[in-house]
């Protein structure tokens, strides 16, 4: 959970992650932050106004959305499938900063480590990226007053309900649940 509060911040604008000497990959903090923008954007609801990419417009309103990513080691995935070897890690860190001034709001590492073999070997840095992406939106989305979902089974009433009086599903089908934004926390699963 977010201990600051970011509730005057009407616009975010994302800055490319720099990335450290040791990253081989330099693309990794524009991918970053392009995946930041589309998670403030879409996953939400509308916790801000709008949320940008690019260079900062200076206004007091406006939260800077930046960072660094100090390690990006893809390791292997094939090794890691057959041979349990080829881990793949990430660190890095996300900085706030107040648009008008500059001054820092927060600043906090984040870092994903995976290196289990066999079938679950198949997890990827693109995977352990969207991860990190996940946890950076929602400590910026909870610190301007998102509420999370609930939990499993503590879904409203009408919803027991509904889900109760269906049929079961045949074999060989599925059923698919669509959760629109179309309440305060905007929440968007599928």
């Amino acid at each position: 959970s977010a201990a600051f509060n970011l509730a005057k911040y009407q616009s975010a604008t994302v800055s490319p992650f720099q990335t450290s000497a040791q990253v081989k990959a330099t693309s990794v903090g524009e991918t970053f932050a392009r995946d930041l923008v589309w998670r403030l954007k879409n996953n939400y609801g509308a916790i801000f106004s709008s949320v940008t990419y690019g260079s900062p417009a200076g206004r007091p309103d406006e939260l800077i959305i930046t960072g660094r990513f100090d390690k990006y080691e893809p390791g292997s995935r094939a090794a890691r499938e057959l041979i349990g070897l080829g881990s793949a890690s990430l660190d890095g860190r996300v900085t706030l900063l107040d648009g008008g001034d500059r001054h820092l709001i927060y600043q906090g590492e984040f870092n994903k480590w995976w290196g289990w073999g066999g079938l679950s070997g198949g997890t990827g840095i693109e995977d352990l990226e969207a991860g990190s992406a996940i946890a950076v939106a929602n400590t910026i989305a909870i610190a301007k007053g998102w509420t999370p979902p609930p939990k499993p089974g503590n879904e409203h009433p009408k919803y027991i309900k509904y889900r109760a009086s269906l049929r079961p599903v045949e074999s060989n089908r599925a059923r698919i649940w669509f959760y629109r934004p179309n309440h305060r926390n905007g929440w968007n699963e599928t």
